[in-house]
């Protein structure tokens, strides 16, 4: 938990820079071919235009010829000095260029040296963070808490580690504080002669606490500790309602909770990647209304002491529920998983509320146990279903639910009413082996193709071969249509629940 950040550049390498600078240009010295040949031509042309003014009996030709070497000298000698000059000018841009050269150099150095200064400073900030997380007092790790939280928010690079540490501290060991309860100091009824001496001699003063006290205190302290963490996640991965995120939301985050226990964990309207929270113990209410799992959701295994909430919820991929076990009511309404939904052998002991949810791909429901009532009214199965050996000690509704494949209630058990008005079959209904309390309710539902029941516990129901008997094509739905019981018919029972 406590490892070193990674420099982004070994220590004392120089950064790369945005734009590769070409090689200065070498001003050269003046070529000594230039000087030998230059000098003597400009002497011999002086020479000879002075003696051809200074001698006598000058010609008109010697003048041209005097004149034409005066301009050619002067003209030799003008190119001289704009080629000076324009080597001064050079000379003076070198320069500039290697002033700015060396300012550059000086600024990337400073940048070099304050970005390092800052990886040292974030690396001794993570460290202390951690360290503060590992302290023997709560008021400390709490600390340690807001600090990572600042740190990654300073830093998106590192939020992903960040919420690793913050998830790897609630997965440690941690005993909830109803677990551990305080002895009664009170007394509200008349005590015996030898137990009044007992409670007088055990309440003399600066006495210290009891064992259970005591452990009672620091369990709640941890419990403030783990609630700032569970704030923490939730309020980084919660984008707001706007259309553009929140500048607090982290983008792109993995959550592993795996075996952790959470106390009342609020996280609604959250959105993840892949979240694991397989034998996770959720102490009191559990909230992800309106979150998005844009991976695999896993609760495989999980603990809801109470209830949980997963009304609205998106499931990007498989939503894992194997043998999970909820004690109280939950809400999948309005729920969508892209992929398998999987609630073998999972206990439902309040109500479970799937009303209109949206299965992608199949779903299994095969063992699972209804302590209560369920509904699954306008539900879409796209997939198919599959509720082989099922418990349904309440009520189950699939009123006007959307069977898009197969659906399987083989060796099904309904203490309850079991309603399926207005269903629709696209394929297979397989009920067989299947028992009932009474009569399932088939008003109007509609069956496209063959159907099966078996040797299941409806015997007074006129089931039909649709694909046969029916004049409507396999493809066309097809009403339902079977007679009524007498209401002292005799149904199979279901096998008394666990």
């Amino acid at each position: 938990m406590a490892a070193e950040l990674k420099d982004p550049a070994p220590h004392g390498a120089e950064p790369p820079v945005g734009r590769t600078m070409s090689a200065r240009p070498v001003l050269r010295p003046i070529p000594r071919w230039v000087i030998a040949a230059g000098v003597p031509v400009m002497v011999l042309v002086a020479a000879g235009a002075a003696w051809l003014f200074l001698g006598r009996g000058v010609t008109r030709d010697q003048l041209d010829a005097l004149r034409t070497a005066g301009a050619f000298g002067i003209g030799f000698g003008g190119v001289v000095g704009l080629w000076l000059a324009v080597r001064r000018q050079r000379s003076a841009e070198l320069d500039l260029l290697q002033k700015y050269e060396a300012h550059e150099m000086a600024v990337r150095a400073m940048e070099h040296n304050e970005l390092d200064a800052r990886e040292r400073r974030l690396n001794e900030l993570y460290l202390k963070a951690v360290e503060q997380l590992g302290s023997d007092k709560a008021a400390v790790r709490t600390g340690g808490v807001y600090a990572l939280e600042r740190v990654a928010q300073d830093n998106p690079s590192l939020r992903q580690t960040v919420v690793d540490v913050v998830c790897a501290y609630l997965r440690s060991p941690y005993t909830p504080p109803g677990s551990l309860r305080p002895r009664r100091l009170g007394v509200k009824r008349p005590l015996s002669a030898a137990a009044s001496a007992r409670v007088r001699s055990s309440s003399r003063p600066h006495s210290e606490p009891s064992l259970a006290v005591k452990g009672d205190d620091g369990t709640l302290q941890e419990r403030e500790v783990g609630t700032a963490a569970q704030r923490l996640l939730a309020r980084h991965l919660r984008p707001g309602l706007r259309p553009v995120p929140a500048s607090t939301f982290w983008e792109g985050i993995n959550i592993d909770l795996t075996g952790a226990t959470l106390i009342d964990f609020e996280f609604r309207d959250c959105q993840v990647g892949g979240a694991e929270f397989a034998r996770a113990k959720f102490v009191g209410a559990a909230g992800f209304s309106g979150t998005r799992f844009s991976s695999d959701a896993v609760f495989s295994w999980a603990q809801f002491s109470a209830g949980a909430v997963f009304f609205g919820a998106r499931f990007g991929r498989d939503a894992w529920f194997f043998e999970t076990d909820i004690a109280d009511d939950v809400r999948f309404d309005s729920a969508k998983v892209a992929g398998v939904s999987w609630f073998i052998r999972t206990k439902f002991g309040g109500s479970a509320n799937f009303e209109r949810v949206k299965f992608g791909d199949r779903a299994w429901f095969d063992g699972a146990t209804f302590v209560r009532y369920c509904r699954f009214n306008e539900a879409n199965f796209a997939g198919g279903v599959r509720f082989a050996d099922a418990k349904l000690v309440g009520d189950a509704s699939f009123f006007d639910a959307r069977f898009g494949k197969d659906a399987e209630f083989v060796r099904a058990q309904f203490a309850g009413d079991a309603i399926f008005a207005k269903a629709r079959f696209a394929r297979h209904a397989d009920f067989n082996g299947a028992k009932s309390k009474s009569n399932p309710d088939f008003a109007d539902a509609q069956f496209s193709i063959k159907s099966w029941i078996g040797d299941a516990g409806f015997p007074e129901l006129a089931w039909l071969d649709l694909a046969t008997s029916s004049s409507q094509s396999e493809s066309e739905a097809a009403p339902f249509t079977g007679k009524t019981p007498a209401a002292a018919t005799e149904f199979a029972r279901p096998d008394p629940p666990d």
